[in-house]
């Protein structure tokens, strides 16, 4: 797997949280 990949996918899910913790 592409490590940038991967990390695109941790700041994807952990903007994600963010927004559901805002909500």
């Amino acid at each position: 797997m592409d490590p940038r990949s991967k990390e695109r996918s941790q700041l994807y899910y952990q903007t994600k949280a963010t927004e559901a913790a805002r909500n």
